[in-house]
This record gives structure tokens, sequence and C-alpha cells, in this order.
């Protein structure tokens, strides 16, 4: 398994998500904000039913194509080879853009079901024609764990993926995945840095600890989630807000900050689970 094919250029180092955002024309509004923040690179997803608006805001930024970074994903409905490249046109179609930056298998098919590993090597071969055919720079996948990888690379897969977006945030790491996807040379990013339902920054030691930086508790959670190796992807409504988060740029934690951080017991988890509690169609 190679990484034939795939762009070189280094991964963005801050992630816009745009899941969740206002409907309609507030989701370009949303977007432009961003752009003024600093933001360069922004995730999205067919299934978020707002490529559209991204995409507007996008075009009216007047920026050249190559001063923006997008991401997009495959939803799980859309599983299979002619699915795959079917859905990933649509996007572009709607995005009015000519490829994407990075694509991504949005969840695997759960191996609790009879044919996973063919079915995710079906996927896997639309997102490798995807990239044959320019529509996509780099392929990758998002909420993978070792076994589904693993499937991959034993079932034949020309391509590695370049990356593997998981949830991560103080309180919940996924070390076996994190540890295996480096070992392996594939970059991660990490959704939900604030943890569910934005409960992480409320933490007393998170809280602590952005006093002792001068800093918000929302900007140690995107340092702590660069500190363990991962891109962070954050979303915010708000222009304050998106301003305060692209600053974490600038913020890097101690040693000794990051392993109090990573001794928090397991909490603000979302729950999801690839196999076993995966997120409904």
């Amino acid at each position: 398994m190679t990484n034939a094919g795939q762009e070189r250029e280094a991964l963005p180092e801050l992630i816009f998500g745009t899941y969740g955002l206002p409907e309609g024309s507030g989701t370009t509004t949303a977007v432009a904000e961003a752009l003024r923040a600093g933001f360069r690179a922004f995730d999205c997803a067919y299934s978020y039913g707002n490529d559209f608006y991204v995409g507007r805001a996008l075009k009216a930024s007047g920026l050249a194509r190559e001063d923006f970074f997008v991401t997009n994903k495959v939803w799980k409905t859309f599983r299979g080879k002619e699915k795959t490249v079917e859905v990933c046109k649509k996007s572009l179609k709607l995005m009015k853009l000519s490829h994407f930056d990075l694509y991504l298998v949005h969840w695997p098919c759960p191996a609790t079901e009879d044919g996973w590993q063919e079915i995710n090597l079906d996927t896997w071969a639309g997102m490798e024609a995807l990239l044959a055919e320019g529509c996509v720079r780099r392929i990758g996948v998002s909420n993978f764990q070792p076994h589904h990888l693993k499937a991959l690379t034993e079932g034949g897969a020309g391509t590695k993926p370049a990356v593997n977006q998981i949830e991560c945030h103080p309180g919940f790491v996924q070390e076996e995945i994190v540890a295996y996807c480096q070992n392996a040379g594939i970059a991660l990013q990490g959704w939900r840095p604030f943890g569910k339902k934005a409960a992480a920054p409320e933490d007393p030691l998170i809280r602590s600890i952005a006093a002792q930086y001068d800093a918000t508790p929302a900007q140690i959670c995107i340092a702590y989630v660069r500190a363990k190796g991962l891109t962070p992807v954050c979303r915010s409504k708000t222009p304050e807000r998106m301003r305060e988060n692209f600053a974490a740029l600038s913020l890097a934690l101690s040693a000794e900050d990051v392993a109090r951080i990573d001794a928090m017991e397991e909490t603000y988890a979302s729950g999801y689970d690839a196999d076993n509690n995966p997120p409904a169609d």
C-alpha cells in the first residue's frame, strides 16, 4: 500500500468545521467570518447539507483556489465504488469546485456487518478512482479503528489513507488508533476538540491551565489536540470565538501540562463507536 498519486504538500494546521452551521445563507455568513478570522481550511461533508453555501462563501472571498483547502466526505449511505464517485461529484458541483484537497470515507462499514471488509474495499475503490481522475488530491478515512485500516491493507488496497479523522479532545484521546496511525505514517485530524456539547472547556483543570497561559479554555483544548499530534477541526458560529480559536495556533503547552490533561478520566466523549454505536443514517 503506497501513497502514490497523492499530494505531498503539508496538510493544514487548523481546520474550520462546517457541521451544524446555521442553515442556508447563515452558513455562507459563518464561513465568510471564518475566512476573515484567518481560516483557510474547511471541513465539509455532503451529509451536512450545506455544500452549496460553503462553496458560495469561498467563491465570494476572491481567493485563488490554491489559497484554501477543502475536505469533503462520503456518508455511509453512499458506500460502494459507484455511489462514492457519484456523491463526490455532486458535492463538487454544489460547491463549484474543480477538486477537493482531501476526500474522506466518513464512517467505515461496521465490523459487525457481514462482508464489511469487502464493502469498505469497494468504497475505497471509488476513492482511488476519484484520485486517479483528479477529482481529489488526497484520500483518507474518518473514524476508522486499527482493524478497519488493516482490512484495507490486507484486502489489497493500492493507496494508503493520507488521513484518519477521529474524535479527540481533553478527556478522550484514542491512544490505540493514534499510535497505530502515527506508526503507519497516516496523518491524524481531531474532530470535536471541545468534547460533547463543548463541555471540555468548562472542566476545572482546563480552566486552571487556561489561567496559567492567559488563554481561553477553548484555546487550551485546541493546543492540547495539536500537542497530541492531531490537527483540530474546530467549529464556532460567532466571529469572536473564531478569532480566538485561530489564535490558538500560537499557543504551545508544556509537557507537564499535556501530561496533566492526559491524566484526566475519560469524559466528554460523544459515545459514537464505528462498530457498536455509529451515528444514525
